[in-house]
């Protein structure tokens, strides 16, 4: 039989209904990009492709300052037509990445919707330009995405917005009498603070944190 002393005080656990969130004004647009030449030898084409990109590029940028073209990826994808004509082991060469192109924090609605424009329009047109070269250079581009450079930055912040939603519930929880007090027991570590673009004027940021909270039985 179980001692009376050993018998623990009825606990609730308690969890925040999803994670903290902050709402702000994205300073960049983002583009995510392919470029592709197919049935070319990989230096030929690796070349082909960096020449028509950094042409890109300088046009990026006489339109819309400080616009950058980074490519990070690289992919050969192999050739399985064994009977295709130029008889190469890689039938495409990919390279991956995006363009980035800064705003000012203060900018309106329309010189955002304008840079968006204006990007979409140098896109297009080198995406037409590609297609029409000896060895067609193939250019994909996804929507453009409004961002923060630097979403880790306001870590701090979500934090701090977690922890005044858990001190209001445990405040109106024993304010009405639902129980004593409410304690934090433990916190998952939180993992990246991730992006959820809006439009072009908001991004969310979240941090997803878990706590249970324990609630003591009221009037202890």
């Amino acid at each position: 039989m179980m001692k009376s002393s050993e018998v623990h005080a009825p606990r609730l656990v308690l969890r925040s209904d999803g994670p903290a969130s902050l709402v702000l004004r994205p300073d960049h647009i983002r583009v995510e990009i392919s470029v592709q030449v197919t049935e070319l030898e990989v230096s030929r084409a690796v070349a082909l492709i960096e020449s028509s990109v950094d042409a890109a590029a300088r046009e990026l940028a006489g339109v819309l300052p400080g616009a950058r073209v980074l490519l990070a990826g690289l992919d050969l994808r192999r050739n399985i037509d064994k009977s295709s004509r130029a008889g190469l082991e890689i039938a495409a060469v990919v390279c991956s990445g995006h363009v980035h192109v800064p705003l000012a924090v203060e900018a309106s609605y329309w010189p955002r919707a304008r840079s968006v424009a204006a990007l979409h329009a140098v896109l297009a047109a080198t995406a037409t330009a590609g297609g029409k070269l000896k060895h067609p250079v193939q250019l994909g581009f996804g929507p453009a995405v409004a961002l923060v450079d630097d979403p880790e930055q306001h870590r701090l912040a979500l934090i701090e917005r977690w922890l005044a939603r858990a001190r209001e519930l445990a405040t109106r929880a024993q304010a009405q009498g639902l129980c004593g007090a409410l304690h934090l027991r433990e916190c998952a570590v939180p993992g990246a603070v991730s992006q959820h673009p809006r439009n072009l004027d908001e991004v969310e940021l979240r941090l997803a944190l878990d706590g249970p909270l324990i609630a003591t039985p009221a009037g202890e």
